[in-house]
């Protein structure tokens, strides 16, 4: 669709996807709309709010340059700094196959969110078969691609110390 279109889509409108912001060259009170997050947050109200385009190139460098020089940093025994992740605390069941479930399990492992992924017994996640090693199916590109940062459990819902597990995991679950 061409960006007139996006831009009148009622979908979008009625989420409040785009944002007024005002224009970063721009010396007058001139706005520019610009797409919204991709996802809301009822937790950690900072993630919401989008009140200011991105900085021009340069607008903060010494800033930026001053407070990671003085910034403390906590080492893990691997020696990679470890940071802070928005979503650090939240707890995930992801019940998904495919492709748009697990991209958004994905995007929130990415973030620090804990996503336990649940897998059928029998089958697994088709996704580990369709490319890769059949004898290994933990060896599918696309399906390690979309999964990473997730912890993966099979459960065998039909028997009842499975179904014990599930409901043990949706309490864990935020």
């Amino acid at each position: 669709r061409r960006i007139p279109e996006v831009l009148q889509d009622d979908q979008l409108i009625d989420r409040g996807f785009f944002t007024s912001v005002p224009k970063p060259s721009s010396e007058s009170s001139d706005v520019g709309l610009y797409p919204g997050l991709p996802f809301r947050s009822t937790r950690d109200q900072r993630v919401n709010k989008q009140t200011a385009p991105a900085p021009m190139l340069g607008a903060h460098t010494q800033e930026v340059i001053r407070e990671w020089r003085t910034r403390p940093i906590n080492f893990q025994a691997t020696g990679i700094p470890k940071t802070s992740l928005p979503l650090e605390g939240i707890n995930v069941l992801e019940l998904c196959w495919w492709a748009a479930g697990p991209t958004l399990g994905q995007i929130l492992g990415d973030l620090g969110a804990t996503v336990i992924k649940v897998e059928l017994r029998e089958i697994g996640d088709p996704g580990r078969r369709i490319t890769g090693d059949l004898d290994n199916l933990n060896r599918s590109p696309g399906f390690n691609a979309l999964n990473r940062n997730k912890m993966s459990v099979t459960i065998d819902l039909s028997k009842p110390g499975g179904r014990d597990i599930f409901l043990q995991l949706a309490v864990w679950a935020d």
